[in-house]
C-alpha cells in the first residue's frame, strides 16, 4: 500500500470508528443484537437449491422429461429458490456414473441398468451404494427397427449385420449387450456402429447404410415418426429362448407390447421387452429435497404427462419392480407413505 493510501485510510478508520462503536450502543439498547443473531439462519433457509437433473440426447425422451420436470420444479414456491437445470447426456449408464459422482443431484435411467448398477454387473465395475429410486416416469420398450423389405425377422438374424446399438452410454447399448449375453454370442458377433444418435441411426437406415437401429424408448418414439415418413419401416418382435433367459435372469425385465398406429406403416403391436424409465438420485442428497421434487412432481402430473403422451404412464406394480432394483430414497419413501395413508382413508370413507 502506498503512503499517500496508508494516510487517506487511517485517517478515514479514525473518523469512523466512534460512529461504529455509538451504531452498536444503540442496536443494543433498542434490543437488536437478537434479530441480528438469527440473521444467519434465515439466511441459510433461503439458500437456493441447486438441481440438476442428468437427462438424455436432444431428440429422445429423457431431455424433454427432464425439461419438464425441471419447469414443474421452478414453479414450486414452497422450494426455496429451486434452481433447477437439465443436462444433456448420452443415456442411462452415464447418467448414473455422474450421480455415482456427484455431479448431478437426479438423473433418469432404465430399470435394468439401474439394477445392474446398484449390484455393480453390466456396464458398472463396481456397486453404487448410495443409489436410490426417487420415482418411476414412464414405460421404455426394447425396440429393433428394419426397412419393411428386410430379410432380418429375428433378433438372431442381426449377427454379421451393420447395428447401430445407440450411443455408448445409453441403455439399448446395454440391454442389447444383455440379450447378447443370453443368446452366447460373442461381442464381435454383430458389426455395430455406436457413435451416433437413433435420429442419425434411423436416417441411414431409410439411407440403407444401416441394416437394423436398435434403441430403448418410450413410445410415440418422435425420431422413429420422423423416419417413418421418410421410408417405409418395421419392428421386429422381440421374443425367443435367449428373451426368456433373461426374463427369468432379471425383475428387471417385463414383456411388454408396442401398440400398432403409432407409425405411418407399422399398424400392428408388435411384442417385445421393456423396462421403466425412472427418476433416481442420491442417498446424500437431501431428503427434504427429494421429498418436495416428487411431491411437486406429484401434485402437477397432469402439466407432466401433456408434455408428451407416454409420460407418467406407469402402475402401481411398475412401482414396486423398481423398488426391487435399488432402495427407495428416504425423501421419496416419506412422500410414497404419506399418499398410501391418503389411499386407505379415501378406502375407508368410501366403504362407510
Amino acid at each position: 500500500m502506498s503512503y499517500f493510501r496508508k494516510n487517506i485510510y487511517q485517517r478515514v478508520s479514525a473518523a469512523l470508528f466512534p460512529v461504529l462503536m455509538l451504531l452498536i450502543l444503540l442496536l443494543l439498547a433498542a434490543g437488536a443484537w437478537p434479530a441480528l443473531a438469527e440473521q444467519p439462519a434465515q439466511q441459510e433457509q433461503s439458500v437456493p437449491a441447486f438441481i440438476t437433473i442428468a437427462t438424455g440426447p436432444l431428440n429422445g425422451l429423457y431431455y424433454p422429461a427432464g425439461r419438464a420436470i425441471c419447469r414443474i420444479v421452478n414453479s414450486d414456491r414452497n422450494l426455496p429458490h429451486p434452481l433447477c437445470s437439465v443436462e444433456r447426456t448420452s443415456g442411462s449408464i452415464y447418467n448414473l456414473k455422474a450421480l455415482a459422482a456427484g455431479e448431478v443431484e437426479f438423473c433418469i435411467s432404465q430399470s435394468d441398468q439401474i439394477s445392474a448398477a446398484y449390484a455393480g454387473t453390466g456396464e458398472f465395475k463396481d456397486e453404487l451404494q448410495g443409489l436410490r429410486i426417487v420415482f418411476p416416469l414412464f414405460e421404455e420398450s426394447f425396440t429393433v427397427v428394419v426397412r419393411a423389405d428386410s430379410p432380418i425377422r429375428r433378433i438372431s438374424d442381426l449377427k454379421h449385420r451393420i447395428v447401430s446399438t445407440g450411443l455408448p452410454g445409453s441403455g439399448g447399448y446395454a440391454t442389447l449387450r444383455a440379450i447378447m449375453r443370453s443368446m452366447e454370442w460373442d461381442f464381435y458377433d454383430i458389426k455395430q456402429v455406436d457413435t451416433i444418435s437413433n435420429a442419425k441411426a434411423l436416417a441411414r437406415l431409410c439411407d440403407k447404410t444401416l441394416d437394423a437401429v436398435v434403441f430403448t424408448a418410450g413410445h410415440p418414439y418422435p425420431p422413429l415418426a420422423r423416419a417413418c415418413e421418410k421410408c417405409v419401416l418395421r419392428l421386429l418382435r422381440v421374443r425367443g429362448a435367449a428373451v426368456s433367459r433373461l426374463l427369468a435372469s432379471s425383475g428387471a425385465y417385463s414383456r411388454t407390447t408396442i401398440p400398432g398406429g403409432f407409425y405411418r406403416g407399422i399398424n400392428r403391436p408388435v411384442k417385445t421387452i421393456g423396462v421403466v424409465a425412472t427418476l433416481v438420485s442420491s442417498s446424500s442428497v437431501d431428503g427434504k429435497l427429494v421429498y418436495r421434487v416428487l411431491k411437486t412432481l406429484n401434485d402437477h402430473i397432469e402439466i407432466f404427462r401433456q408434455a408428451r403422451p407416454v409420460f407418467g404412464r406407469v402402475t402401481r406394480e411398475e412401482i414396486f419392480r423398481e423398488q426391487m432394483a435399488a432402495p427407495v430414497h428416504a425423501g421419496a419413501e416419506r412422500y410414497l407413505h404419506e399418499i398410501s395413508l391418503k389411499a386407505e382413508d379415501q378406502i375407508q370413507d368410501n366403504g362407510q
